[in-house]
């Protein structure tokens, strides 16, 4: 597959050269007839199909089963360094997005490639299903929540360049805390460099987890504050390259002016400017707040907001919101909305036109701002909130300043920031000379932090780390097959998605085999394909395979907490994690397989309490009034108490709720028990539920629409579509209940519910459909009265994640829930053998097909 796209390549758009030589250009469209012909032999072959690009310049895929590139900038003619860069990239409205883009155009462009013999493409990562008219600069695009087009961006990485450049921030990348950007870094066979443009103070433990397995996939990584290098070493993990790089700032000749006749803004008006997406984070309104005092002492000042609303901000009108505080301070005549998408080079023309740049930012965490870095690299003065970087960049250009002026001023947080902006720029704009000694000091800075310096050393660094830490992919697989020949041999572990267990229905002994793996043993020789077939053959038990981790004498209990309330544990087939506040939980149960971290699966929509006391009824969610997460044995436990309130005497407290989950050390099992008693009086007509949150955007792609009731006498007795508001078990309609089934109709993904208070379980509902997808689910418990000398009240569910449900043979799962205590592990890896060794084979022709060592 990957020789047919590097076919494509070979005859794609490609510019040669210096911009004087000859252009051979043979554009992607010309190739729908090759494509037509050769769909049928790859759909049959590889289950691969190669879609016409949507775009008008033919050069963005919306499906990547295969890859394309597109121009390759050439600054040398023979052994030049061939750069990847991996990121956002406009027309995405991102500020990485914009970052990646003027490092290439106002950077390496203008003078990398001119002096130098280097090659710059960008690979981009890319909303799935979205239609963009990328330029030639770009080699590639993925899809961001789809987990097979990292490993095929891993591998034309690998096939046409030298060195990556990845622009990591959170939110580009697809998985939670954009954990699928580890595949591509674990496929690949060449340096990569990490430039991280967030890094928490005060992490989860999940995004914690992602950034310390990125860091140390990565050669080296950079940071746009000098102490963030410190603070990742002391907080997030040691023995990592971390150099400090600047943010560039772009040249003034490079900016579109705005009409400011046409706004009728006359020229004796002294603009303030705050530009950019608008979102809460920003701080417009303590901006505007403190235009109400400059508006009396300074009655020429105008506060120009530009920018449009934040797209992250769907369903919310903030712009109109912004606007209705506007008109309720009388600010009309003082505050210039201008709501339209801006250009990097009329935002350059917008601050080249300003007085003073403020970027009142609410986020204390902030360790970046290519706001703050353009205003000041333009010589322009800048009012700042005290972020990290704001406090590290003012720093730095007001020692740069060649006089006591100091053009870059912060102001400290505080609870109304108003007054404080308002005290700064009323000192600066009544204040002509100062005003001009700051634009003069902040110009001196911006003459050395200009796009065109900054891209010099980034050459540098990712020439270093393409010479020092250049690794072939021969050497990789070199490695490789010397670890996993070295484990067979001892009957160990090959790689860390491989897993032998002590208990099997056969010889007492299995593993674990992933089919990239089986893959890649046949591909290093190690394993004969029949000797393969074998090994799966041996994995089966029925409809499900079974695996954990090396030995049960050596399983350790993993809990840890982290910043936010946030929790997690793993036992190497599943993963507990999530959150934990006052006011609100997330509790996610999930599979981190093929390489992930965390893995994708269900939300947990946590405990409600229905009860009716003095005649009153109320409903409560069980919201923690403490909480803990520890290790019991080789489990993992988190348990949560709750406090349920009188319906009318809100301070009155009438019972309490004990919850916990319980994951299994070695299985995905996750029990949970409720414990509910009440303390004075009798609370009756109790109804416990408990809710499953499919949350399909939480986990993209995953859908949970079909649904399975088993009863302990007569099978199957129900099987329901998410086609609209449910009820998809009645006890009295269908009698007891042993266990259930949420899956999707493939069976890729499933959740089986145990059921151990089968006469309380009165009714199991399905909720808002969305696309005839569950949105969420709740078991109903009634259990009527419950009194201060009644014992408590206890509900218990066993929970079992798995991949790749049998759908054709559901009842034959009960093996499964009988034997459950005495199983290692749940394998979560396929299906029946059959199935796995198709899917090994299609791995293998595709890698022995691409293979040119």
């Amino acid at each position: 597959m990957l020789k047919l796209a590097k076919m494509y390549r070979r005859f794609g758009t490609r510019l040669f050269g210096s911009p004087g030589d000859k252009k051979l250009v043979f554009t992607f469209c010309a190739f729908f007839f090759l494509n037509a012909v050769l769909q049928g032999f790859l759909a049959g072959f590889l289950g691969a199909v190669i879609s016409a690009p949507p775009s008008s310049n033919c050069l963005h895929l919306a499906q990547l089963e295969s890859v394309s590139r597109g121009t390759v900038l050439r600054g040398g003619e023979s052994k030049a360094l061939r750069i990847a860069v991996v990121s956002s990239y406009p027309p995405q409205a991102c500020g990485i997005a914009e970052f990646t883009r003027d490092l290439l155009v106002k950077g390496f462009q203008k003078t990398a490639l001119a002096e130098s013999k280097v090659e710059v493409s960008i690979v981009v990562i890319d909303e799935e299903n979205t239609e963009r008219a990328y330029g030639p600069e770009v080699a590639a695009v993925f899809r961001k929540h789809v987990a097979s087009d990292y490993v095929l961006a891993a591998d034309l990485l690998n096939s046409d360049f030298d060195v990556v450049s990845l622009q990591h921030e959170y939110g580009i990348f697809g998985g939670e805390w954009g954990e699928l950007i580890l595949l591509l870094l674990q496929r690949l066979s060449i340096p990569v460099v990490t430039n991280f443009h967030t890094v928490l103070p005060d992490p989860t433990v999940q995004s914690r987890k992602v950034l310390i397995e990125i860091a140390h996939l990565s050669n080296m990584v950079t940071v746009m504050l000098p102490s963030l290098c410190e603070h990742l070493n002391l907080h997030y993990t040691e023995n990592i390259t971390c150099l400090f790089m600047p943010h560039g700032a772009p040249l003034e000749e490079q900016g579109h002016p705005p009409d400011l006749e046409a706004l009728r803004i006359s020229s004796d008006r002294s603009i303030i400017l705050s530009p950019g997406l608008l979102s809460p984070n920003k701080g417009i309104e303590s901006m505007i707040s403190a235009m109400s005092t400059l508006q009396k002492k300074l009655p020429k000042a105008l506060y120009v907001i530009v920018g449009r609303q934040h797209p992250g901000l769907r369903g919310r009108d903030y712009l109109g919101e912004l606007r209705q505080l506007v008109q309720e301070m009388d600010l009309e005549t003082s505050v210039l909305f201008v709501p339209l998408y801006q250009t990097k080079e009329q935002l350059i023309g917008w601050i080249s036109q300003s007085h003073i740049v403020v970027t009142p930012y609410e986020d204390r965490t902030q360790v970046s701002s290519g706001t703050l870095s353009m205003t000041v690299g333009l010589g322009r003065v800048a009012v700042t909130t005290a972020f990290p970087y704001a406090q590290w960049l003012c720093r730095a250009v007001n020692e740069m300043a060649a006089t006591a002026v100091q053009p870059c001023m912060t102001v400290p947080f505080a609870e109304d920031l108003g007054p404080e902006l308002a005290s700064a720029l009323l000192a600066i704009l009544g204040n002509d000379t100062l005003q001009q000694a700051m634009r003069g000091a902040a110009f001196e800075h911006g003459r050395r932090a200009q796009w065109t310096s900054v891209s010099k050393e980034w050459v540098d660094l990712l020439r270093q780390a393409a010479v020092r830490n250049r690794a072939s992919l021969l050497a990789r697989r070199g490695e490789w097959a010397a670890l996993a020949a070295s484990a067979y041999e001892a009957g160990a572990v090959s790689d860390r998605r491989l897993h032998k267990v002590p208990v099997s229905p056969t010889d007492g002994r299995v593993m674990k085999v992933w089919a990239s793996d089986l893959a890649r043993d046949v591909i290093m020789g190690n394993r004969k394909a029949e000797e393969s077939a074998k090994v799966l053959s041996d994995l089966t038990l029925g409809p499900l395979r079974f695996a954990a981790r090396v030995d049960s004498d050596e399983t350790e209990c993993m809990a840890e907490t982290g910043g936010l309330g946030s929790f997690f544990t793993s036992n190497g087939i599943a993963a507990f994690h999530g959150q934990v506040r006052k006011d609100d939980y997330v509790f996610l149960h999930t599979l981190p397989d093929k390489g992930l971290l965390l893995g994708s699966g269900l939300r947990y929509g946590g405990m409600f309490v229905n009860y009716v006391i003095d005649g009153d009824m109320t409903g409560e969610r069980a919201y923690p009034a403490e909480w803990s997460f520890s290790c019991q044995g080789s489990n993992s436990v988190l348990r949560m108490k709750s406090v349920l309130k009188h319906p009318v005497k809100s301070s009155v407290i009438v019972g309490e709720v004990d919850m916990s989950f319980n994951l299994d050390g070695s299985t995905s099992l996750l029990t949970w028990t409720a414990r509910v008693r009440s303390f004075e009086d009798c609370l009756d007509n109790v109804e416990v539920q408990s809710a499953m949150d499919g949350m399909s955007t939480l986990f993209e792609n995953l859908h949970f629409n079909q649904f399975y009731a088993v009863s302990p006498t007569d099978g199957i007795v129900g099987v329901k579509s998410a086609v609209e508001d449910i009820e998809l078990y009645n006890q009295e309609l269908d009698g007891p209940l042993a266990w259930d089934v949420f899956t999707n109709k493939e069976g890729e993904f499933a959740l089986i519910t145990v059921i151990r208070n089968q006469t309380t379980l009165r009714y199991i509902t399905g909720h808002d459909p969305t696309n005839e997808n569950f949105h969420y689910t709740v078991h109903r418990y009634h259990v009527g009265s419950i009194c201060p000398w009644d014992p408590p009240l206890i509900i218990v569910e066993d929970r079992i994640i798995l991949h790749n449900m049998d759908l054709d043979n559901v009842e034959s799962y009960a093996q499964v829930i009988d034997r459950i205590s005495e199983l290692t592990g749940v394998d979560v890896s396929g299906p029946e053998n059959k199935a796995l060794v198709e899917e090994a084979f299609q791995v293998l022709a595709y890698h022995t097909s691409t293979a040119s060592i």
